[in-house]
């Protein structure tokens, strides 16, 4: 689907009435930007259908308190997944999709875990962007719901993976751990800190050719050696994959 097809244009003219009840259904807010009237417009959207039935009392996954709401970014993407699914008339799959993602809250909230925000509104996000695919292939979608929100759990219903690839998914892991504390450190730091390492290689070079030593390889030489030494281990962790 293409990110540039806007729903919300399409259904606020052809329904400017239902529209302007979505935007103010709880109370009318004065002096909002466009992107924060539209925001409110999905949030009330994805809890009226989502929540089509009368209920006695708030759901906790919509509201923290009275007036207090709870989950706003997961929750305004929903009604983005479902206004799209209102657009291409696959609202009932993507109702379903928002279904398991309110369960999910009720969920990890029963086992003491928390819901993090932000982190599924990503998920509902990549569902919308691709939302003619995975309606094509909705047994993908529910594994990457699955993948996505329950991956320990997922990981439980699996063969334990062989040894090698047990290792390599560590190492991964690590790197990534690595990798993002290195990010931490700011784009200067790196910078001062290749300048530095380029300067000290200069340094061994000159040093290595003063004591007569030519057999040594070049830069160039050294990374295609590391890259070509890593093709079989790649083709190795590939095939315990399969």
């Amino acid at each position: 689907m293409s990110k540039q097809i806007r729903p919300l244009v399409a259904f606020k003219k052809i329904n400017p009435e239902p529209y302007a009840f979505y935007s103010d259904v709880f109370e009318k807010k004065k002096g909002l930007s466009k992107k924060a009237q539209e925001n409110e417009f999905y949030w009330n959207y994805a809890y009226l259908k989502i929540n089509e039935k009368a209920l006695i009392t708030p759901p906790p996954f919509f509201w923290k308190s009275e007036n207090n709401r709870n989950n706003k970014l997961t929750i305004t993407e929903l009604g983005r997944l479902l206004l799209t699914g209102w657009y291409y008339n696959i609202e009932e799959f993507t109702k379903e999709l928002s279904g398991y993602v309110e369960k999910t809250y009720y969920k990890l909230v029963k086992e003491g875990e928390a819901f993090n925000d932000m982190e599924i509104y990503k998920v509902v996000k990549h569902l919308r962007e691709n939302i003619s695919y995975y309606y094509h292939k909705p047994e993908e979608a529910k594994y990457y719901l699955l993948e996505s929100l329950f991956k320990k759990d997922l990981q439980k219903l699996l063969p334990p993976p062989p040894y090698k690839l047990k290792k390599h998914n560590e190492i991964i892991e690590l790197l990534e751990t690595v990798r993002k504390n290195q990010k931490t450190k700011g784009i200067d730091y790196w910078i001062n800190k290749a300048d530095e390492l380029e300067g000290y290689s200069y340094y061994l070079q000159e040093f290595i050719e003063g004591l007569g030593v030519e057999d040594f390889l070049s830069l160039e030489e050294y990374t295609k050696e590391q890259n070509s030494g890593g093709e079989n281990y790649i083709k190795e962790i590939e095939e315990q994959t399969k």
